[in-house]
Formats: C-alpha cells, sequence, structure tokens
C-alpha cells in the first residue's frame, strides 16, 4: 500500500490520505492483556491533508492479512519550528467503551454469534465472522459496555477477538467484529509506510472525552438504584460521537458515573443529575498544553 487514508469521524467521509514519502516514522503496536491497538506516526504539518489530522478523525492502514484497521486520532503534537506532526492513534473499535451502557444481566444460553448481536445491538459494528463452539450463559454482575462483552464472550468460548473494516477510497463503508478460533498469539508488528532540533510543541489530548454521562446513584435501603442521563448537546456538536446514516442525528459518547457519596435518604434525581453534570463539565474538553525545551525556558527568564 503506497498511501493510508483520512476520514471524518463524525460521518466517515474522506478527507484525504497521506503518501508513504511522506510518513517519516510510524509505529503499530497491539497489548496482548487488554486487546488495546496503537498506531503512532510522525508527518509533514504543512501539506494539504494536515489541516485534517485532527482529534476524533480517522486513519486506515492496512493490517496483516490483506484487512483494513481503523485508528481514532486522541493526541496530536506540533512541532513549529521544524513543521511536523507526531500523531497518536487507537483502534477505533475502542470507542465499543462509550457506545452505550449495558445493564447488570443473565442471558440465555446463546451461541458465540448471538451474544455478540447483544452486545454490538445499537452499534456501528457489525457481526462477522463467529465460530461455532456450543453455548453459554453469561451473567454480569456491574453495568457493563461492548467492548467489555465482545472480550467476555471471546474469553468463555476460547475465541480469538479480531476488527476490521471495509472501505472505498477512504470512505468508511463498513466494520465488523469477527470471533474466530485461535491461531496464535500477535506479537506486535511494525508497519512500515516509508523511511534534537528545540522548538515550541503543542499537543491536544482528547482520549477521553465523552459527551454523556449516565449517573448511577448508590444502593438504596430497597436494592434498588437511581440512574439519570446528563448530556452536553454542545459537546455532541463538536466531538461526535457518530452521526446516524439515517436521521444524521450525532451518538453521544456515553460512560458510566457512580458518584462517590454516602448513603443518603434523600437521594433524588435531581441531586444525581447535578453531581453528573459537574463531572461531565471537566470530561467534555480536550486537553491542550504546550512543552517547550529547558533552555528555551531558561533564556526567557533572562
Amino acid at each position: 500500500m503506497s498511501k493510508m487514508f483520512i476520514a471524518n469521524g463524525q460521518n466517515d467521509e474522506s478527507l484525504g490520505h497521506i503518501r508513504y514519502r511522506n510518513v517519516l516514522s510510524n509505529s503499530h503496536k497491539k497489548s496482548l492483556e487488554d486487546g488495546s491497538e496503537t498506531f503512532d506516526f510522525v508527518t509533514h504539518a504543512d501539506k494539504p491533508y494536515s489541516q485534517y489530522i485532527e482529534g476524533n478523525n480517522r486513519i486506515i492502514i492496512p493490517g496483516e492479512d490483506g484487512d483494513f484497521l481503523e485508528f481514532t486520532i486522541y493526541e496530536v503534537q506540533e512541532s513549529r519550528i521544524d513543521r511536523q506532526l507526531e500523531v497518536y492513534t487507537i483502534a477505533s473499535y475502542a470507542g465499543l467503551t462509550t457506545a452505550k451502557v449495558i445493564d447488570p444481566h443473565t442471558t440465555d444460553a446463546l451461541s458465540a454469534a448471538a451474544h455478540a448481536q447483544l452486545a454490538l445491538a445499537g452499534t456501528e459494528v457489525q457481526v462477522g465472522t463467529v465460530d461455532f463452539k456450543g453455548t453459554r450463559t453469561l451473567k454480569f454482575d456491574k453495568h457493563t459496555y461492548p467492548y467489555a462483552y465482545l472480550r467476555k464472550i471471546a474469553s468463555e468460548f476460547d475465541l480469538e477477538l479480531n476488527f476490521r473494516i471495509e472501505h472505498d477510497n477512504g470512505k468508511i463503508i463498513a466494520r465488523y467484529a469477527d470471533l474466530i478460533d485461535k491461531i496464535g498469539q500477535w506479537r506486535g508488528r511494525r508497519v512500515e509506510f516509508g523511511k534534537d532540533l528545540m522548538g515550541l510543541r503543542r499537543i491536544e489530548n482528547t482520549e477521553n472525552i465523552v459527551t454523556a454521562l449516565k449517573v448511577i446513584g448508590p444502593v438504596q435501603e430497597d436494592g434498588t438504584r437511581l440512574e439519570v442521563l446528563v448530556e452536553d448537546q454542545d459537546a455532541l456538536k463538536r466531538w461526535g460521537g457518530r452521526e446516524d446514516p439515517d436521521t444524521g442525528q450525532l451518538h453521544p459518547i456515553i460512560k458510566e458515573y457512580e458518584p462517590q457519596m454516602a448513603l443518603e435518604a434523600n437521594v433524588n434525581e435531581s441531586r444525581l443529575k447535578e453531581l453528573g453534570e459537574a463531572e461531565l463539565a471537566k470530561r467534555v474538553n480536550a486537553i491542550v498544553s504546550y512543552e517547550a525545551p529547558l533552555l528555551i525556558l531558561k533564556k526567557c527568564q533572562d
């Protein structure tokens, strides 16, 4: 492959591509412990495509087996002197940790494919190739989310979880989650696309942004728990979630939140909403920082 693609983080439209000669260095890593996957690279800051390298947009690269992999940009560091961008991305399937909150429950005895359908219902990821290995009943004692559900399926059925996408010249048209018989351990691979100057570096990190919180209250004496949903519409418009292809509406980036609070006889939805809104306000903005060599800072003080 002679180029990698950049796609819009909200609607999957193609924004441009980066040819291998403009990728100055890159590294592709995958964790065997938690399945997390990253792709980091360095490129130019003054090319036509550079304007699209920003938080929440997507990068598409080839995988080992001819499939294509999608990554979400979460941090960009710009060197103002040598005009380079250091780009940090995480596999887009990490978005399944904020796609929806699944309440505690016990399932029926289902196949891995049927469990995957439940896990991915309402998300943009489709069930791909799933090997049949009987049925299992799964129990979730706490709130969970689609990615954790898929990981549990893989563990319980002794299957390997794999994510891939299909695209048309940079426009993402489908996302799949496969659950297949394990074929060995993936130990990491460096994907090459091509082959100490002091200066000011701008760093923008959008990894932990959410636009909504499902606020869960403490367990009451009768065993029940109050739940409320708080959302920030301005953050939703700015960061995504994702755009529904049928309605054009944006899906929230959502996490559960349990405030640290003592059991109160008068805990109510209003109080939970107040706490949730205060917490959400901390999570709706990118973290922007500036970094400069100590020598430059010392000169400024002189």
